[in-house]
């Protein structure tokens, strides 16, 4: 075992260790939770400059908007104006490009009064109507209403399904409609500066970091740094469940990489800032070094100072009251502890010397508290650590043991465990032994722990013996000195309760003729009958057979432990060998032994008041043969 100042040394060295590991721990955290706020304030502030553009490009976009569609009509008045004024181009392929070259339109179309394209640029429209797909039919309350003029928004055309911006008007003289088509590539010219991908690089404070802005509804990307545009979010590694606005961000894989994600709902966008982990945490393995090297210089001086306030303060003296201490369990109880160079250690000497004192007393106050009962108590204490024995005043009183019998066995301790090995072979019931030499009963406890084994003796000799004394007259007929039907109860039901009780009967015995004995020589003769009923059921009963009466006339013999049914059978068929021999009832009179009797077996019941109906029953069925024959 090691001593104090090794086991000081070696749990200062683990608390060292200890301590600055859970503060590395705390500095990583933090050095990590700045790094997250870092990161959520860059985050936030790009999403905050975004949205200030997307705003400001929105009003902007709206006046360009605005102002487009009314060319794109002011373009359809002009070409409804050219056709009116010159009829022959109305019907004529290249000069109706020409015009659209002029107006800078991509498709001219001409439809009738019915709505049915009839001319333009792109004959494979013609023969279409406004009732040739979703695109087309837009137009169709032209058809109701001349005055209209309508501007459809880009959307796939019904022919060749291109992105195209159409406007459509009635002519000055109401004879057609005109409708002009512009490019989506050329109308889009003017979003160009509300693109998120476009803004996402302008204001990409860290090149290591990924923007994405995901649409709300249908969760497809729809700007981004990188070049997912179009596909799905689940496709990066965003569920549907984290595609919502989380301010103080979350950890997810992106791309195969754990990632922080900060996010915010800008219009019908999710914009999410994505930091790799190892870009978010990159100066923590540095900032933590730096810490590391501090606190191990700290913690190194610091141990070293405890561990020789600890060695000079504590470790001596208590060296010094071990060392006393050593003395006093010896045996040298005269021995004072005295440590004083602290006011804890002056404290521990004088409570220690009170203590000792204490049980000194104590013992001899027990002594005298045992002599004073009505029972004779003693007690032994043993510990084997120590290899010391105490034995109390009774202890000594209840063995008659002398001073010298004593020392000797305090002496060699193997001495009086031969002496209690001795005593335990004269076991009469649980914790209850008989001491022949001394005729004396007494009831022995003892506790044992690691290293102490504590003895209880009591002297029990005058209880123990009224006991049997009522459990006999309790339990036992007093005529004929065989258990009676309390006994058998007892007896039985504890002999069902055995697991190997293997091959098992009881019989019921039913005893003939006791009435007219009474009647004719007497009730003194009746009860010499029993006894010899019972003197002849004893002669049978051995270890394996229980007897006893019932009441009058009626007895029970209890079969138990057999292993076989046939020697349980051979000694059942005893009874039949006894039953009708001759016995002696006084000097000048003498019966025939005549009973019936009935047997159940253990395969029939193993309750016993049912065995007993089982076997009462088959008793009368054997008596009503013996009388018919």
């Amino acid at each position: 075992m090691q001593s104090l100042k090794e086991l000081i040394q070696k749990e200062s060295k683990k608390i060292t260790l200890l301590i600055i590991f859970f503060l590395m721990i705390i500095v990583t955290f933090f050095n990590c939770i700045t790094a997250k706020k870092e990161a959520n304030y860059t985050a936030q502030t790009t999403f905050y400059h975004i949205e200030q553009i997307l705003n400001e490009n929105q009003k902007d976009l709206n006046k360009q908007k605005k102002e487009y569609r009314q060319t794109c009509i002011d373009n359809a008045q002009a070409v409804a104006y050219s056709l009116q004024e010159n009829p022959d181009a109305l019907y004529n392929i290249d000069e109706l490009k020409k015009i659209a070259q002029y107006v800078e339109v991509d498709e001219i179309h001409i439809f009738n009064k019915q709505g049915v394209i009839i001319s333009g640029t792109h004959p494979e429209y013609y023969g279409y109507s406004f009732d040739s797909g979703k695109q087309l039919s837009f137009f169709k309350p032209l058809l109701s209403n001349q005055n209209l003029q309508l501007t459809q928004k880009i959307m796939e055309n019904t022919a060749s399904h291109i992105k195209m911006q159409y406007s459509a008007l009635w002519s000055e003289n109401k004879e057609f409609i005109v409708q002009v088509g512009m490019n989506h590539e050329n109308a889009s010219k003017a979003t160009k500066k509300n693109q998120l991908s476009y803004l996402f690089k302008l204001f990409r404070v860290n090149n290591e970091a990924q923007y994405y802005a995901i649409n709300s509804k249908n969760h497809k990307i729809v700007g981004t740094t990188h070049h997912h545009i179009g596909d799905i979010a689940s496709s990066i590694g965003l569920k549907d469940t984290q595609i919502k606005e989380v301010k103080n961000g979350f950890f997810t894989e992106i791309d195969g990489q754990l990632s922080y994600c900060v996010s915010k709902k800008i219009k019908n966008n999710y914009i999410y800032c994505i930091i790799p982990v190892r870009v978010l945490f990159k100066e923590v393995p540095k900032n933590c070094l730096e810490m590391i090297v501090c606190l191990i210089i700290i913690s190194i001086l610091f141990r070293l100072l405890i561990i020789k306030y600890i060695r000079v303060y504590v470790i001596d003296s208590i060296n010094q009251i071990n060392h006393q201490l050593s003395k006093i369990s010896k045996g040298q109880l005269d021995e004072e502890v005295s440590i004083n160079n602290s006011l804890e250690f002056q404290k521990l000497s004088h409570y220690i010397n009170e203590m000792k004192q204490s049980l000194l007393v104590n013992n001899k106050k027990m002594d005298y508290i045992l002599t004073q009962t009505n029972q004779l108590i003693g007690f032994y204490e043993y510990n084997q650590k120590l290899n010391t024995l105490y034995l109390s005043d009774g202890f000594k009183e209840i063995f008659s043991l002398n001073s010298q019998q004593c020392t000797q066995f305090k002496e060699d301790i193997n001495d009086f465990i031969d002496f209690l090995n001795k005593i335990n072979t004269h076991q009469v019931e649980k914790d209850i032994y008989y001491l022949p030499q001394m005729k004396h009963y007494i009831q022995i406890n003892d506790r044992k722990d690691q290293d102490n084994t504590l003895g209880v003796m009591i002297d029990i000799t005058t209880s123990y013996i009224k006991r049997k004394k009522i459990e006999i007259e309790r339990d036992v007929d007093e005529l004929t000195q065989i258990y009676n039907r309390n006994g058998l109860k007892i007896k039985i039901n504890k002999l069902l309760e055995d697991k190997n009780i293997a091959q098992y009967a009881l019989i019921f015995i039913d005893l003939d003729g006791l009435k007219q004995i009474n009647d004719v020589y007497g009730h003194y003769c009746g009860d010499l009958y029993l006894k010899q009923m019972t003197n002849v059921l004893k002669t049978i009963s051995g270890e394996k057979c229980l007897v006893g009466r019932l009441g009058g006339d009626e007895f029970i013999a209890f079969f138990h432990h057999y292993d076989s049914m046939e020697k349980l059978n051979n000694d059942i068929n005893q009874l039949n060998e006894i039953r009708d021999q001759i016995v002696l009832l006084a000097d000048d009179h003498s019966v025939n032994l005549a009973f019936s009797y009935g047997v159940c077996y253990g395969t029939e019941s193993t309750d016993l008041q049912r065995m007993i109906e089982i076997a009462d029953y088959k008793m009368y069925e054997n008596k009503r043969k013996r009388k018919g024959r």
